[in-house]
């Protein structure tokens, strides 16, 4: 299946300048690093001159520069959506969106979306060729349960990763209790 066939594929907004010196307002804004961890609730608030976009619960935020990360929409709300995210949002009952950020995230859609990205500094996806993306075809069931096994995956390295942290900041606590003596 291609992506173009099973999504629409929407652009989030360009904003002339960048955005730099943002002050506090009443829209979210949702920028690539925010894909990381995300968590609509934790989004900034900014004072925007820029289109809010209605998101969908099981849109999907794809970053199409640089690192390409997927994530899924838990809330539905109006948000403001970087020029370098595309919002994928679904067009046939086939597609599990769950299964899609699966996909998308593992190795096999990395290396699909490396080949079809341009530049080589900043690798970049356009519209037109993320559109071409090819999708691996499954029952239902079976894009599921690859999801499930994908959140396992995500729920593990965060775990991990807690645990890594806490046993560093104990070394470090241990190494500045000895210091002190």
């Amino acid at each position: 299946m291609k992506l173009g066939s099973i999504t629409t594929i929407i652009s989030g907004y360009a904003f002339r300048g960048g955005l730099s010196n943002l002050s506090p307002g009443d829209k979210r804004l949702v920028r690539p690093s925010d894909l990381d961890n995300f968590d609509e609730s934790t989004l900034d608030k900014y004072a925007l001159e820029a289109p809010t976009m209605r998101l969908r619960k099981s849109d999907i935020l794809l970053s199409n520069k640089g690192k390409f990360r997927a994530v899924l929409v838990n809330h539905a709300g109006e948000y403001v959506v970087s020029s370098s995210i595309f919002v994928l949002r679904q067009q046939s009952d086939d597609l599990s969106m769950p299964f899609l950020v699966a996909f998308i995230n593992s190795r096999i859609g990395q290396a699909s979306l490396a080949q079809l990205s341009r530049g080589s500094n900043i690798p970049a996806l356009t519209k037109a060729t993320l559109m071409g993306l090819e999708v691996p075809s499954l029952p239902k069931i079976k894009q599921m349960q690859i999801a499930q096994m994908a959140d396992q995956i995500a729920d593990y390295r965060r775990l991990t990763d807690e645990k890594i942290n806490a046993s560093e900041g104990l070394i470090n606590q241990l190494i500045k209790e000895m210091k002190d003596e």
